[in-house]
């Protein structure tokens, strides 16, 4: 995965959590979900959404190796986005969002030696708060 796509998910999650109740954040994901499997269409959702000044290339647009189940849970992120904005369950999408969006961030700098401290400071709190096997699948993942 491209380091520039890592950036733009983390500056996504970001604008998402400025603003989560922003009616466009549901169409945004919507569109992430239906091109996943074409470099997530970066270029033509900023033009559409008019966020072009959020998303952009990186000094050093290298590739950068992310394992398929954190790329598996960036999806699984997307898609349950899409189903809290859909409930206009806002509180949670903005815990979903604050829990995830420094995930991309770390494989783009490549400061992944902490996964598991990732999990107990930001996935743990918001499997408690909403009694939710959030990321369940992913666990293994941060173990260390």
């Amino acid at each position: 995965m491209k380091k520039s796509f890592l950036i733009n998910f983390h500056r996504l999650f970001v604008f998402f959590r400025s603003d989560i109740k922003r009616f466009e954040n549901k169409e945004i994901v919507g569109i992430l979900l239906q091109c996943s499997n074409n470099d997530f269409g970066f270029g033509g959702l900023a033009k559409e959404f008019h966020i072009d000044f959020l998303l952009g290339s990186c000094e050093e647009d290298v590739e950068i190796h992310v394992p398929e189940p954190i790329k598996k849970m960036l999806l699984y992120t997307f898609e349950k986005l899409k189903n809290l904005f859909n409930n206009m369950e806002y509180e949670e999408a903005y815990d979903v969002v604050d829990a995830i969006h420094g995930l991309p961030e770390m494989f783009a700098y490549q400061q992944t030696q902490h996964l598991d401290d990732f999990w107990k400071t930001y996935i743990e709190p918001i499997r408690r708060k909403w009694r939710s096997d959030y990321y369940e699948e992913f666990k293994e993942l941060f173990a260390t």
